[in-house]
């Protein structure tokens, strides 16, 4: 006290001014404060990890291609007996699936995770995501968008990565609940009491995708109170996804839905002409048929890019309507290999690998 009595109002101006900074600094959110440790993900802290990751990943990549391949082996239906003018025809609607799913995760990035990212970034990102998903379970390595942009909130971007995949899942799972409900009534073999059952059940999910489209925030609101059962760091990496969602509007909800809707019509647009490219298929029950296996292939997350679960689950489905095991497994690894294996080739060069990786990799 007699330090602050003997010194001049502007040093004790001074001094205030410090206090007050240090003050706000403190009580600045972290989520808020400046990057300052240059731009570095989590991931990337450590010298050598992204080196390490794209090793793995191009390992994975391998093993997937040749899975793909070995597959095909004894059930590949001759090149003179496939139609191409169904096949040429699905090559523009790969281009403007893609194009749909760049606009999409654009429109999320800036739009719900305020990140202002360029053309070149979003390209970069949206490929090199396609190639973690390709060798992840359920290919949720599609959600870590977050070490494509290295000068942004990391968990900041998976947050809205997770936003921009979740409503692809939604559109799957409303087509996929109603396709089963029709199916179910013509030709699932389950009656009685299971019947009842699966109804209820397909109605429950249909009720909280419309509660969830209808206010979003109710659903931040749950994780928020679910979170705190959580660690700090766990709380903290989930805040993000609670503020996107809370701060989503209709305009926002009802872009998503629609350029989600678009990019699955799309999808099965493909799957039917592959299907011609190989022999008759049924157009409108076909669409039941794959809208369902959609939705059984993204309920059980079992494998490397759903390898296996998803040929299994349609095999299923387009028996029910008279299609083929031979040309349903031909056209749907096909479908997997245009739609999913040659993105994911593409975007193993865009997996990012801070400069002096290597050198870190080895020193360690």
């Amino acid at each position: 006290m007699e330090f602050l009595r003997q010194s001049s109002p502007e040093d004790r101006e001074d001094l205030h001014q410090s206090l007050s900074d240090y003050d706000a600094d403190e009580r600045t959110p972290e989520r808020n404060k400046p990057n300052t440790d240059g731009g570095v993900t989590p991931l990337e802290k450590r010298p050598g990890l992204m080196w390490w990751i794209r090793l793995v990943a191009g390992i994975l990549l391998v093993v997937v291609i040749a899975a793909f391949v070995w597959r095909q082996r004894d059930q590949i239906i001759r090149l003179s007996d496939m139609d191409f003018r169904f096949f040429l025809a699905v090559l523009p609607l790969l281009a403007l699936r893609l194009s749909l799913m760049k606009h999409r995760w654009g429109y999320t990035l800036r739009e719900v995770g305020r990140v202002q990212a360029s053309s070149r970034q979003v390209w970069r990102s949206l490929f090199g995501s396609i190639t973690l998903g390709l060798i992840t379970p359920g290919r949720i390595g599609e959600l870590v968008m977050g070490i494509f942009f290295p000068h942004e909130d990391f968990w900041n971007v998976n947050s809205a990565s997770i936003i921009d995949k979740g409503f692809g899942h939604l559109i799957a799972y409303v087509i996929g609940a109603i396709t089963l409900l029709v199916l179910g009534l013509e030709l699932l073999p389950i009656s009685g009491a299971t019947r009842v059952i699966f109804y209820v059940l397909m109605g429950v999910i249909l009720a909280l995708i419309l509660v969830f489209v209808y206010d979003p925030a109710i659903f931040a609101k749950l994780l928020k109170r679910v979170s705190r059962i959580f660690p700090g760091k766990i709380r903290q990496a989930l805040e993000p996804l609670t503020r996107q969602l809370t701060d989503l509007n209709p305009v926002q909800v009802g872009a998503l839905l629609l350029m989600s809707l678009a990019i699955k019509l799309i999808v099965y647009l493909e799957m039917y002409l592959l299907l011609r490219t190989f022999g008759p298929a049924p157009f409108v029950r076909g669409f039941l048929a794959f809208g369902a296996a959609q939705m059984v292939a993204r309920t059980l997350p079992l494998t490397f890019a759903n390898l296996g679960i998803q040929e299994g689950s349609r095999i299923l489905f387009f028996n029910l309507i008279g299609v083929s095991s031979a040309i349903t497994l031909n056209a749907s690894l096909l479908l997997f290999g245009i739609n999913v294996l040659l993105p994911g080739i593409v975007g193993y060069r865009f997996i990012p690998v801070r400069k002096g990786a290597r050198k870190g990799a080895e020193e360690e």
